[in-house]
């Protein structure tokens, strides 16, 4: 059983370029931008919209942004970036899993960015 993610975002830390600039630069808004207490530099997040197959969604999404996510990484107006993979599993099915396809881990790691997973654990069906 392959389970669907309840969310997945992209974070970029050590974000060296503003706002405005950054969404034009990606082509799309920003989803959360935050100045880290007592530096220069933000925090940014990017959500990757809903589908009925998020993990596609997630690809196409990272792989339009990758010749940008690459550039920011190279002249270092990005720190650290991550993909936050939040997947919900009911208490009765807490033995199975899921997989993160592998285009879409391939394609993260080959921008340097980590991948996170948030399990979380609901109610029964």
């Amino acid at each position: 059983m392959s389970v669907q993610p309840i969310s997945i975002v992209v974070r970029l830390a050590d974000v060296e370029i503003e706002r405005s600039q950054l969404e034009r630069s990606l082509g799309f808004v920003v989803d959360r931008y935050e100045l880290a207490r007592g530096h220069a530099t933000a925090y940014a997040q990017i959500d990757i919209p809903e589908a009925n197959d998020y993990w596609s969604a997630a690809f196409d999404r990272i792989r339009r942004m990758a010749p940008i996510l690459s550039q920011f990484a190279t002249n270092k107006s990005v720190g650290s970036m991550c993909l936050d993979v939040a997947i919900a599993f009911p208490d009765d099915v807490m033995s199975t899993s899921s997989v993160v396809p592998s285009s879409l881990a391939e394609l993260a790691g080959g921008l340097g960015m980590d991948i996170e997973l948030s399990i979380y654990r609901t109610a029964s069906r």
